[in-house]
């Protein structure tokens, strides 16, 4: 409280207009009130003389004040948010005087003049003077601090004489200080409605936020389900992927559901959740189509289909098995069980079948008889025909294939005791190479590759076995034999057994593969480029249209099969096949591995592989590879190992009347390749055993 004779600067006098306009309480902010009664007692002080402020004039400024008519002055509080206002407070000047207070208890005030407030009658206004204070009363902490403010600048109106310029300046302040609050609570107000409105116009974005939450959560937890349970994912990962999924899911469902979440927030939840919904039925669908594939072409099969061409001259005006029902179908005995061929042959057209003494004699019969009808077995037909370039252009030129006559039977496989991702194990694959692309019991085998794999070494060996390795065929006794013989004499089970005697081994796997998904498979891709390792360009054999230069070729899946069936171009003939055919199976793997042909042609690589191979591995067994391989994540060692031998020709087991060209096999290769697949078997590398020497 400054003292009764201080004489407060111009901005001290400034910082206590501020304090008298800007009361604690939000509702208690100044109006034109105090403005009017600032000009009623400069108006009053001008009045006087010599500088000095009548008691009487005091007396009446205050009940102009009190008495002033406020009719017109709003009463809703969201207008002025001012009630009770502490306007002054008046303390003794040189007359007696008691110390009051002005209390302002409603509305605010217009810029009336002094002259206007003064005549206005007693009784029609809204505001009072409360009753004189004595000094002991207490006053409140926001009127106290107003009653100061006033009385300061009172004082200083009564005992000296204030510039016009001055009072002016104070005026303007106040006036201006009010109209910008004003305008503020306005804004606010405004501010306060739109965001009233909000939550109405946001309530059916919730509701899809919602929505959005739950089907995300059920996405996630479906394919999360579906990836534990395939046991495709080691648990570690499968672990990683539940904590997240439902942490996501929860906060996403909380926060969806909570009302008070920010609409921004929402937004990012939605666009994350809309992502993981749509990855999660992508992965769920390609997931799905991937075991449905595995289940539908590994583990084998118990019962396979022998497939016998029906074989005529090209002169019979037989076309089709409707035109030889009923009639007398000639074979031969091989090592089919012959009352499941009769059977056959009786359910599917109606005949009858005579055995033949051998298969020259009854081709030579179909064609010079044109109603004679041969019944051969398709790889026994496909042996015919590759044991001898010059037969085979008079086959085909004098013969003709009508239709085909299924014969099942049981696959005579051995099965796999072996633990897959501890035991070290040996697989047999095999490429075979149909017209049709069936899969086959008995088929000529023009790729033979045993592969040696240790699961906890880390080690693979493959040994390739050309196949005109002339081999004792299991089971048989005399002349031996093309290996690939053995695959259309006895299938996949003599083709196992004739190798485990050759290299004194146990076989327990096995893959097949027809050469004929290299079509689907490679255009598929997108072709493949593989190098011509000869000076000169040529033909294929089978496929007079693929010319193949020296150098990179870039090959489609018509001419990547031409390059792999050609041995005819080469003076090592069945020994280069056997390169180029290991050449267009590394081509293939090389561009499936790359993760964006993988997921780019994912759809069209399955199609194209289904139905064209077939494996002892089961959906099991595959999956728990691939959970071992990302579960330690392990770099393999990968070697090869050719068996070698010298091109002659020879009587075979399946044609004893006719030489073929066969390769005799190098004993000490054989030697080599036994010693380095025990390697393998026992934790070692191959690369320990000497390919050079015979150990």
């Amino acid at each position: 409280m400054a003292t009764k004779n201080s004489k407060p600067t111009r901005k001290a006098r400034a910082k206590n207009i501020d304090g008298f306009k800007k009361p604690t309480k939000k509702h208690d902010r100044p109006s034109d009130v105090e403005a009017a009664f600032l000009k009623d007692v400069v108006v009053s002080e001008e009045q006087s003389s010599n500088s000095s402020l009548d008691p009487s004039s005091l007396e009446d400024a205050i009940d102009g004040f009190a008495n002033a008519d406020y009719d017109d002055v709003p009463k809703d509080p969201k207008d002025y948010r001012a009630e009770d206002v502490p306007v002054s407070a008046v303390e003794d000047v040189p007359v007696s005087v008691e110390k009051t207070t002005v209390i302002v208890t409603e509305g605010d005030f217009t810029d009336d003049t002094s002259e206007d407030r003064k005549s206005t009658p007693a009784g029609q206004n809204n505001t009072h003077i409360s009753e004189p204070e004595t000094e002991t009363e207490t006053e409140s902490e926001p009127e106290a601090e107003a009653a100061e403010a006033a009385e300061i600048t009172i004082k200083e109106v009564a005992t000296e004489k204030v510039e016009d310029e001055d009072i002016e300046d104070l005026i303007n302040d106040v006036a201006s200080k009010t109209k910008s609050d004003e305008k503020e609570s306005v804004t606010s107000s405004k501010k306060g409605r739109k965001m009233d409105k909000l939550p109405k116009k946001a309530k059916p974005y919730r509701i899809i936020s919602r929505i959005l939450a739950i089907i995300t959560t059920i996405a996630l937890g479906t394919f999360i389900t579906y990836a534990s349970l395939s046991n495709a994912i080691p648990f570690k990962y499968v672990a990683i992927i539940i904590g997240v999924g439902i942490l996501f899911s929860g906060f996403y469902l909380f926060k969806s559901f909570r009302k008070k979440t920010h609409l921004s927030v929402l937004t990012i939840l939605n666009i994350l959740g809309v992502a993981l919904s749509i990855a999660s039925i992508f992965g769920f669908v390609k997931f799905n189509e991937l075991l449905s594939f595995l289940d539908n072409n590994l583990g084998g099969s118990d019962i396979e289909y022998s497939v016998y061409d029906v074989i005529v001259s090209k002169k019979s005006s037989y076309n089709s098995l409707d035109d030889v029902k009923g009639m007398e179908f000639h074979s031969i005995s091989d090592f089919i069980d012959t009352q499941k061929l009769e059977k056959a042959v009786s359910e599917q057209v109606s005949g009858t079948v005579v055995y033949a003494d051998g298969i020259t004699s009854m081709l030579q019969s179909s064609i010079k008889d044109p109603t004679y009808i041969s019944l051969l077995n398709a790889g026994t037909w496909d042996a015919t025909t590759d044991a001898d370039a010059d037969k085979e252009q008079v086959y085909k030129n004098s013969l003709k294939i009508i239709g085909e006559i299924k014969v099942p039977v049981e696959q005579n496989t051995r099965t796999s005791t072996a633990n897959i991702t501890k035991d070290a194990w040996i697989m047999y694959i095999s490429g075979i190479d149909t017209r049709s692309g069936m899969m086959v019991d008995r088929s000529l085998s023009d790729v033979n590759i045993v592969m040696t794999v240790n699961p906890t070494s880390k080690h693979i060996l493959m040994v390739a076995i050309p196949r005109d390795y002339y081999v004792q065929l299991h089971g048989t006794s005399g002349l031996p034999d093309k290996l690939t013989h053995a695959g259309s004499l006895g299938g996949l089970a003599l083709s196992m057994a004739t190798i485990d005697d050759l290299l004194d081994i146990n076989i327990e796997q096995y893959l097949r593969v027809n050469f004929n998904a290299v079509i689907g498979l490679v255009n598929a891709i997108g072709g493949i480029t593989v190098n011509s390792d000869v000076d000169y360009s040529f033909h294929c054999h089978t496929n007079n249209s693929c010319v193949i230069n020296p150098g990179l070729n870039n090959l489609d899946g018509d001419c990547a099969l031409a390059f792999a069936r050609e041995r005819y171009a080469y003076s090592s003939g069945d020994r280069h096949r056997g390169e180029n055919q290991e050449q267009v199976i590394e081509k293939i793997f090389d561009k499936i591995s790359s993760s964006t042909t993988l997921i780019s042609k994912y759809s069209e690589i399955l199609k194209a592989l289904s139905g064209s191979f077939e494996t002892s591995l089961t959906t099991s067994d595959i999956t728990s590879l691939v959970n071992m391989q990302l579960n330690d994540m392990a770099k393999w060692t990968i070697e090869t190992y050719n068996l070698n031998g010298t091109t002659g020709g020879a009587y075979t087991y399946s044609y004893p009347n006719q030489t073929l060209s066969v390769m005799f096999p190098d004993a000490n290769t054989i030697n080599i390749a036994k010693n380095k697949i025990k390697a393998v078997l026992n934790g070692a590398s191959a690369s320990s055993v000497s390919s050079s020497t015979n150990n």
